[in-house]
């Protein structure tokens, strides 16, 4: 949860963000918390 988060907190910050997946970013964020 802290990491998916911190991510979101940072997407304000830059535009690029806007073209990323999110899916794909949280479906990588849950893997790793999976793994944790």
């Amino acid at each position: 949860m802290k990491l998916e988060m911190s991510i979101v907190g940072t997407a304000p910050l830059t535009s690029q963000w806007n073209s990323i997946d999110w899916n794909i970013i949280l479906r990588k964020v849950r893997q790793i918390q999976t793994r944790i």
